[in-house]
């Protein structure tokens, strides 16, 4: 901080013993990338190039003496502007300082038109650089895996995994099975049964919900069809919410109310 602070004074004091000593000209040098600053560094590397001995502070001004008599400056002016001045001693007649000053501006303008083409190149390297890192990071947030919702263990967790795979294929809520009375014919219905699936006769009801879609069964063996078959499958895959079980339920015994009627007038009892 201290360097910078001396390396300003020195440059006041010089410029003020300049503008004693010599005769300025100014013109300014329109820039057409996004930031005039961005070339004080190409101009710094022109003028290096060149053989000249450059006094630059980044991104603000570069000047260089292009002989004992006249000192060319370049001051940035804003984002698209930078203006050229030209030092011309007051120890040149006053009748030759025209000339020089003329000669010194093409060359002034010369150097800046070679130090813009770097610059605007450099600028254009950097907008492509950040957008194919913009890029980059949206591939990334777009294949990240959402995290995997915890639903616990047990049959809670495996009934919960049934759900998601029942989701996949446009079934996502519940499956459940109504019975009537108990102790009839057929296979025995799972969880989700409030009592035994009836056969055909003895008055039962042997009824089906899934997805809240009530169905009406001709007997105890369509109820199992219809949801039991897929639920005691479930029950089986034990308390660890074991996801790739009711995954394979799902696909080796999924629910079909194929033999029952649908009712769409019972939905409501359905929970």
């Amino acid at each position: 901080m201290q360097s910078r602070s001396l390396l300003f004074m020195a440059v006041a004091a010089i410029s003020l013993a300049t503008a004693c000593s010599s005769v300025r000209q100014t013109r300014p040098l329109a820039y057409g990338g996004e930031d005039s600053g961005s070339t004080i560094a190409p101009l710094q590397a022109v003028l290096k190039k060149r053989g000249y001995t450059p006094v630059c502070s980044a991104e603000e001004f570069c000047k260089f003496q292009q002989n004992p008599d006249v000192t060319i400056h370049f001051k940035v002016k804003g984002d698209d502007k930078v203006v050229l001045a030209i030092d011309v001693s007051k120890k040149v007649p006053e009748n030759k300082r025209q000339a020089l000053t003329d000669s010194a501006m093409k060359l002034g303008e010369e150097i800046f038109a070679e130090a813009s083409i770097t610059a605007t190149a450099n600028e254009k390297a950097q907008a492509e650089a950040r957008r194919a890192e913009a890029e980059r990071e949206a591939r990334e947030a777009q294949n990240k895996p959402a995290a995997k919702e915890d639903k616990g263990g047990g049959f809670l967790g495996a009934l919960s995994a049934a759900t998601d795979v029942l989701g996949a294929v446009n079934a996502s809520t519940s499956v459940t099975t109504t019975g009537g009375s108990s102790g009839g014919a057929g296979k025995p219905s799972a969880g989700g049964t409030s009592g035994g699936a009836q056969g055909g006769s003895g008055g039962g009801q042997t009824t089906c919900c899934i997805n809240k879609a009530f169905y009406d069964c001709p007997s105890s063996a369509a109820v199992y069809k219809c949801s039991g078959e897929f639920m005691a499958c479930v029950s089986k895959c034990g308390f660890g919410g074991d996801f790739k079980c009711t995954d394979a339920c799902m696909k080796d015994h999924p629910p079909d109310p194929s033999q029952c009627t649908r009712d769409s007038s019972r939905d409501a009892t359905c929970t």
